[in-house]
């Protein structure tokens, strides 16, 4: 918190900022976005792609107060801490943070853009590809250099932040045993008529550019998505239609989850302690997925979630999982769901990120194999004007070597082309999942 609601952010090491990079960035009652991405607010450049194109998030809450937050693949590193920042977290004067090789000391307001810090740790040597983490402060893991959109960052509003520490830790679920391969099938005697194509023959093919046209969407993917929809009128099983008597607070509980005493077998005080182990996991968990959410989105240049005058899911913007679970099961606050939407509102918002991330898939493949058929590679060749100088008998050895050029140029960038495509399918999968769910 800055008392004059200004904070400066300054590289701590004047020699790792290259020529024409502003060293410092004063923060007065307004947030900023810092990436590698040329138009953020702070641009940092790296040519290693560590950092990410909006890699982290200085938002404003009101009162003087700022939080960061972590938007990037490889990771915001905070006051040294050797693992990413899993949560945002309160910004204060003397707090530092690192984006890739830059640690960002946070100061007060009125310090000089020139006015060295006060003399710290040495900081940590710069994270390379191959570089092994230096013995007193191992590096963070290595970097997957993603390409990602830039969309313009949203306004910040001020949300109720409660400083609280992130107490609950999200278990993965045991992976399941994949099941045994099924017996080769016996040999067949008559004739196999031919399979039908996996992609279907009306598919356009790619413009002489490169780039993939719309495709209509796969029947087969709205069917995965109705069979999967979930009928939220018909809840969880049937009230309990008996009154629970005035002070017996375990009648309460069952009565509210739609049980019974019958249905629950054991002590009391028990019970009721293992429904609030039980209920801190279920939220804790459904903050940090929805956190995950949130990261993915901004990764692929997908709009994120603002905060607006009403409406705001608690979920969404708690500083923690402790401090969403406590909002919620107190009394409504202006301008923000009950529990109960709260808790549908973003099982609804998980399950269109499933559809979205299997549409932008299956988009982002047949665009990968577009890119590679006949006739594209046969127009960009005819574009090159390579047909026209050869003689017919060799056209099918020049279309093979333009084939093999094509080829090699995509598999030399194919990370960054693929996740370029993969991005776009992303939002335009997710832009049509909104668009069905405000209807």
């Amino acid at each position: 918190m800055s008392e004059s609601g200004t904070l400066l952010l300054r590289i701590r090491d004047a020699s790792a900022v290259p020529g024409g990079t502003p060293r410092t960035f004063r923060l007065d009652r307004h947030g900023a976005v810092i990436g590698r991405a040329a138009g953020l607010d702070w641009t940092l450049p790296d040519p290693d792609m560590y950092i990410s194109s909006r890699h982290c998030e200085v938002e404003y809450v009101g009162g003087g107060m700022y939080r960061l937050v972590d938007l990037s693949t490889n990771g915001t590193y905070l006051n040294g801490a050797q693992e990413r920042m899993a949560t945002a977290k309160m910004l204060t004067e003397g707090d530092a943070f690192r984006v890739g090789r830059f640690d960002i000391d946070v100061l007060p307001g009125s310090a000089s853009a020139e006015e060295e810090p006060a003399p710290e740790a040495a900081p940590a040597a710069s994270p390379g590809w191959d570089a092994a983490p230096a013995p007193a402060e191992p590096a963070p893991p290595a970097p997957e250099p993603v390409a990602e959109a830039a969309p313009p960052a949203p306004e910040p509003a001020p949300a109720p932040i409660e400083a609280a520490k992130v107490e609950e830790a999200w278990v993965a679920p045991t992976p399941v045993e994949e099941p045994a391969a099924p017996p080769a099938p016996a040999e067949a005697v008559a004739p196999v008529e031919e399979p039908a194509p996996m992609l279907p023959p009306e598919l356009p093919a790619i413009d002489p550019a490169g780039e993939a046209e719309p495709v209509a969407a796969d029947g087969g993917w709205d069917t995965i998505e109705d069979d999967n929809a979930v009928d939220w009128s018909r809840g969880f099983g049937e009230e309990n239609a008996a009154a629970a008597p005035a002070g017996d607070v375990l009648a309460q509980l069952l009565k509210a989850a739609g049980l019974s005493r019958d249905d629950v077998k054991g002590d009391d005080d028990a019970t009721i302690e293992a429904a609030g182990l039980l209920l801190r996991q279920l939220v804790g968990g459904l903050v940090v997925m929805m956190e995950a959410r949130a990261r993915a989105k901004a990764q692929m240049g997908a709009q994120n979630t603002i905060f607006s005058r009403d409406g705001n899911n608690p979920i969404k913007f708690a500083m923690s999982p402790a401090h969403a679970l406590a909002q919620m099961l107190s009394p409504p606050v202006s301008g923000f769901m009950g529990a109960e939407r709260a808790v549908e509102d973003s099982y609804r918002d998980l399950q269109a990120h499933q559809i979205a991330t299997l549409k932008a898939m299956q988009g982002a493949l047949r665009s990968t194999l577009d890119r590679f058929s006949p006739d594209a590679i046969k127009k960009r060749a005819e574009t090159k004007g390579l047909i026209a100088r050869i003689l017919p008998g060799a056209r099918a050895s020049a279309l093979w070597e333009a084939y093999e050029r094509e080829f090699g140029g995509v598999a030399q960038g194919s990370d960054e082309a693929f996740m370029d495509i993969f991005a776009k399918e992303f939002r335009k999968a997710y832009e049509a999942e909104a668009a069905k769910g405000a209807k």
